[in-house]
């Protein structure tokens, strides 16, 4: 697929702030911020744009000679608990 400018890439998220998360997992802003200083080394939850931007860029032609890569947008937490 490359050779016809077809890329593939993979973009795993982290713990993305949603609804799901503020009402069912971490439900008060304390919450959130005793587990992302506790478990998220940049020490704050992602948010849709920290996706959105790396994904805006994968699909531009500046991103054009990078393909076949997993690129984890999780603050750190991949690495940090392994």
């Amino acid at each position: 697929l490359g050779k016809d400018g077809i890329t593939i890439n993979s973009v795993p998220p982290g713990r993305i702030r949603s609804e799901q998360i503020d009402n069912r997992i971490l439900p008060n802003e304390e919450a959130r911020r005793a587990w992302a200083e506790r478990e998220v080394p940049v020490g704050y939850i992602g948010e849709a744009r920290d996706l959105a931007v790396l994904v805006t860029f994968l699909c531009s032609p500046l991103a054009r000679y990078i393909t076949g890569q997993v690129i984890h947008v999780d603050g750190g937490t991949r690495r940090f608990s392994h």
